[in-house]
């Protein structure tokens, strides 16, 4: 019944185009997974929201390994390219 009332309102594949979601942790690993979320897609894009600048050039010097790990999980002809890293700063950052 879900799935004829997601298709009805064709929002089905918009929702498997974030499956990924599911496995954020097995992507980026425990400690990243708490600090960074998705944010959405814009065509081969994804942003990420992170609480600081410093948090966003670090993790975009991992970029090439996110992706490389995130392809696993897209969908089939799902392709992302690139992240964007957007700071959010009222968003927890792991404790020293």
């Amino acid at each position: 019944m879900l799935q004829a009332t997601l298709r009805a309102y064709r929002i089905d594949k918009k929702i498997l185009q974030y499956n990924f979601v599911l496995n954020w942790k097995d992507i980026v690993g425990p400690e990243l997974a708490d600090l960074c979320q998705p944010q959405g897609i814009s065509g081969e894009t994804l942003f990420i929201a992170v609480p600081s600048s410093a948090w966003a050039q670090e993790l975009s010097f991992q970029s090439r390994i996110i992706l490389g790990r995130l392809q696993k999980y897209l969908n089939d002809g799902q392709k992302i390219t690139a992240i964007k890293f957007r700071v959010e700063p009222g968003r927890s950052q792991p404790q020293s």
